[in-house]
């Protein structure tokens, strides 16, 4: 009898205990902080040892696995396009060769080298080139031009110039980088065949043998009239440890290989670029794309015979654009690993293609804190992040949502306490980072006023100092964190707060939209800014789309007053995320929209837009 009260109260208790796991995921939270202290741990070591150097871990990676496959590049220029292999070893040679071209060329230790480069393993192997002799490149985005790509290579103090081939005119004709002295290299087939005659000795260790975890690695973020942020070699040791490991990644064994990591995002960004030296670290088989095309996407992931790839933005929602084929399926993808994967295609991704885990990261190259969430079900499939109760706790004061105006971006104050209005986790707000001191964040390259503008004070108490993300978002009460928008990006329309990237997912969702990009207008003698989606239809869609029908399956709030249908995508510099800044100055002039189908609401009926509406708008002849 007593035994089997025992055994009735043990299975009590491990029924209860399943029970609070399941509801407060108190086991997801323990191995995830176990992983983070593994992480740090790991970087602690590292630098005892004097080994966090990313350089020599390349060269140990390249002795030990000396005739694996290193990189697989696929060059779409050719016809068909070919496919190239370099072993570790011949890549290390390589990355000799081209850290001695930089001597002879006159870089010295400590300088910077701007790369205008689309994805190449030139790309990768001049970058570990530069660190095998205390150098660093800018990564300056090969789709700026004029007097944005002067602007990177200013703050960037460079003085020489890596130029790719294919817009090698850009440079060439700039008048403003021509006056400033600047030396351009052009990557092309005769100076690939120079690098490969250079002597391959390994350079001497006196040009690394103080690295450390502040070690200089890129100085990336350099888009637009950007922010220059320096990555910095500490975080990457620690993160090889824990983030990429809890993903699951196989690195490459001696008895055999390990992972292939397809990458075609653009390198000169963090996402992609971040995980090339993790490859290069871990390591695992890089598999290089020149730059993300849906249709060629797929053939080089079977083609390189990739487990892991890489995303950004919108490149999801391009790729089931495309018509259904019957080798959707046929891949080895398990895992894409990348940020910016939105609700309204997530699902859809995954059931076309059948990609089984989905490692969705929230962060920002210079923020202090990120999110990952590993999905291999339905649970986290949206989240940009997850926290359990234990995690709920340790954040409490550390991560808040705070109210913004949306007008002017400032963080709304409480009138007698000067503190910020703290919002609710389940309704949102821009989220505060917690900092122990203005010295803990890494700040803006060379740019003091940027990184004074991050910094902010008297948050919950007197005193205080919290980073300011830029972005809002919320986390709902079982501690899934999902993105709202950009600071900036929401709009305030008749007294209503709204949020594009929601209205944008409700619009994603509808048949024959493949993208929606939202915005808010403003209007003449209209307060405020009124809503208007940029609708890109699928080409089989045609005229027969029911705008009308929008307004049926869109609750109220997300009804978008003005509609412009348009032939493409207004993508930013990367290519990769939706550019509202351009759309947003176009506004709703007949005039400067030129080209598209303009719309307005007119009852519960779209209507055409006219250069009459406008005029009418204009000189107070109408309201909305």
């Amino acid at each position: 009898m007593e035994s089997s009260t025992t055994a009735a109260a043990l299975a009590g208790t491990l029924g209860l205990s399943a029970y609070i796991n399941a509801k407060y995921h108190i086991w997801k939270d323990l191995s995830h902080l176990y992983y983070l202290r593994r992480g740090t741990q790991y970087q602690e070591k590292m630098k005892r040892q004097n080994k966090i150097n990313i350089w020599n871990t390349f060269t140990d990676n390249a002795t030990r696995f000396a005739d694996q496959d290193c990189i697989w590049y696929s060059d779409p220029s050719t016809n068909p396009p070919t496919a190239f292999v370099y072993s570790w070893k011949e890549a290390h040679q390589y990355v000799c060769q081209f850290a001695q071209w930089f001597l002879d060329a006159g870089i010295r230790p400590g300088e910077c080298v701007g790369f205008y480069l689309q994805n190449s393993p030139e790309f990768v192997l001049a970058w570990m080139g530069l660190l095998a002799i205390g150098c660093w490149p800018a990564m300056i985005n090969y789709n700026l031009v004029g007097g944005a790509l002067v602007h990177c290579t200013k703050i960037a103090e460079c003085r020489l110039l890596l130029v790719d081939n294919d817009y090698k005119e850009r440079v060439i004709r700039n008048e403003e980088l021509q006056k400033m002295g600047i030396r351009m290299q052009v990557i092309d087939r005769a100076f690939t065949e120079q690098i490969s005659r250079m002597q391959s000795a390994r350079p001497d260790n006196a040009y690394t043998k103080n690295a450390d975890e502040k070690t200089r690695l890129a100085l990336s973020g350099t888009t637009g009239y950007p922010k220059g942020v320096m990555a910095t070699t500490g975080r990457y040791y620690s993160r090889l440890a824990a983030q990429f490991t809890e993903m699951g990644i196989q690195p490459l064994r001696s008895d055999g290989p390990g992972d292939r990591w397809y990458i075609c995002m653009p390198m000169c960004h963090s996402t992609a670029g971040s995980a090339t030296l993790i490859c290069l670290l871990m390591p695992t088989t890089l598999c290089i794309g020149k730059r993300f095309s849906a249709s060629r996407f797929w053939d080089e992931v079977r083609e390189s015979q990739s487990k892991v790839g890489t995303y950004v933005g919108e490149i999801a929602r391009y790729l089931l654009a495309l018509p259904p084929s019957p080798l959707d399926r046929q891949h080895s993808l398990r895992l894409m690993y990348g940020n910016g994967m939105r609700p309204d295609i997530w699902g859809r991704f995954q059931d076309r293609f059948g990609v089984p885990k989905i490692c969705e990261f929230y962060g920002s190259t210079e923020g202090g804190l990120s999110h990952l969430t590993i999905q291999e079900g339905n649970y986290m499939r949206n989240a940009v992040g997850h926290d359990g109760l234990v995690r709920r706790l340790m954040l409490r004061d550390q991560v808040v949502p705070v109210l913004i105006d949306s007008e002017t971006n400032d963080i709304v104050r409480d009138p007698t306490t000067g503190l910020a209005v703290r919002m609710p986790y389940d309704v949102g707000g821009e989220l505060l980072f917690r900092l122990e001191s203005e010295a803990s964040f890494v700040g803006y390259w060379k740019n003091p006023d940027a990184t004074n503008r991050k910094f902010a004070k008297d948050i919950l108490k007197r005193g205080d100092l919290f980073y300011r993300s830029g972005d809002s978002l919320k986390r709902d009460n079982d501690g899934k964190w999902s993105f709202l928008d950009r600071l900036g990006d929401t709009f305030r329309w008749k007294g209503e707060n709204v949020s594009t990237a929601e209205v944008s997912e409700c619009l994603g969702r509808f048949p024959g939209v493949v993208d929606a990009n939202v915005y808010g207008v403003e209007v003449p003698n209209h307060d405020g800014r009124a809503g208007c989606a940029a609708l890109l239809l699928a080409p089989q869609t045609g005229t027969g789309f029911d705008l009308d029908g929008l307004l049926q399956d869109l609750p109220q709030y997300a009804v978008p007053l003005f509609l412009r249908i348009v032939p493409h995508a207004a993508l930013n510099s990367s290519g990769l995320k939706q550019d509202k800044v351009q759309p947003r100055a176009e506004g709703i002039d007949p005039a400067r929209v030129q080209g598209d189908q303009l719309y307005v609401l007119r009852g519960e009926k779209y209507v055409s837009f006219t250069s009459k509406d406008w005029s009418d708008l204009s000189a107070a002849r109408a309201r909305l």
